[in-house]
């Protein structure tokens, strides 16, 4: 699977996610979390995967949300979707 935003790499056993907006630093918008939440899945039904390790292509490992992203939530409905994107990816188990 591709992603605009991640960098998925399987080798031997461990899948390398590089989150690849370096012109913002990483900073996850809701495309970004969609595509992170979406290849933790991929490794997760992967049974040759052990570890997955997350990293940032460019300068910085991540600034966090976008905040230009967040100033896009039109009301609470669009704030629940936002924020299950996020969910979905900082899973445990």
């Amino acid at each position: 699977m591709e992603f605009e935003h991640v960098i998925y790499e399987k080798k031997e056993g461990v899948v390398w996610l590089t989150l690849n907006r370096p012109g913002v630093l990483n900073a996850l918008n809701r495309a970004m979390w969609r595509e992170l939440n979406q290849a933790i899945d991929l490794a997760d039904k992967d049974d040759e995967v052990r570890v997955v390790i997350i990293t940032g292509a460019g300068r910085a490992f991540c600034a966090g949300d976008d905040i230009n992203d967040l100033a896009t939530i039109k009301d609470a409905f669009d704030a629940k979707a936002y924020f299950k994107e996020i969910a979905g990816a900082v899973r445990t188990g």
